[in-house]
């Protein structure tokens, strides 16, 4: 939901700051265009990234942590 949320303000400042530049005519000089594609895209590529490092955390960290016990004892 953070990533969804941190998407849309951004999505949200972009067309506000285009609006107040000029206002909103993006082919005729505005600087950035808002679309749903990028609140979809920056979106999933947030939660793939966070079950990345989820999987990472479980899978990597653990055996790092195991194998200075093992080696401990």
């Amino acid at each position: 939901m953070t990533i969804l949320f941190t998407t849309l303000c951004i999505e949200v400042f972009q067309f506000l700051v285009n609006f107040s530049v000029s206002g909103y005519l993006y082919s005729e000089g505005g600087n950035r265009a808002v679309d749903i594609d990028d609140v979809i895209l920056n979106t999933a590529g947030g939660i793939v990234g966070v079950l990345t490092f989820i999987i990472y955390k479980k899978l990597i960290l653990n055996k790092v942590i195991h194998t200075k016990v093992s080696t401990l004892i």
